[in-house]
């Protein structure tokens, strides 16, 4: 058997942004998010110096939970993602790529710990992730 191919990108959860290398398989996207139906959107995420394209696994049934938890705003600071994220490098014909180091760094400067009024203590959320114009 060959050796199973893993994937390095940054998790957003509730409360840190971390670097994590996981199996490249639907199985462990579902492990990592905590759920049983992901998407995989592509979104420009803009630290201050580039507007490169990642692709960002979610929870498609995160606002269907009891309590909803925003995780990425837009640069204009509106609601774009909920629930947990893993984001990756670009899709490349239909496959994740893993982050560069880089990017990666990148990607956790514009994690924020943000204050909510259900959350005062504050939750993790991505700043500056837009959709594709």
């Amino acid at each position: 058997m060959g050796e199973q191919k893993k994937i390095t990108g940054v998790l957003v959860k509730k409360d840190k942004a971390s670097i994590v290398s996981v199996a490249d398989e639907l199985e462990e996207y579902y492990k990592l998010l905590g759920c049983s139906l992901i998407e995989i959107v592509d979104r420009r995420i803009a630290p201050d110096h580039t507007k490169k394209l990642f692709s960002i696994v979610c929870d498609e049934e995160g606002l269907c939970k009891n309590e909803p938890r925003i995780s990425a705003i837009s640069s204009f600071g509106e609601i774009d993602l909920v629930g947990d994220l893993f984001i990756t490098g670009a899709s490349k014909n239909g496959h994740l790529t893993s982050l560069e180091a880089d990017d990666a760094d990148e990607i956790l400067k514009a994690c924020r710990m943000i204050p909510t009024e259900r959350h005062p203590e504050g939750i993790m959320i991505l700043t500056k992730c837009d959709q594709l114009m």
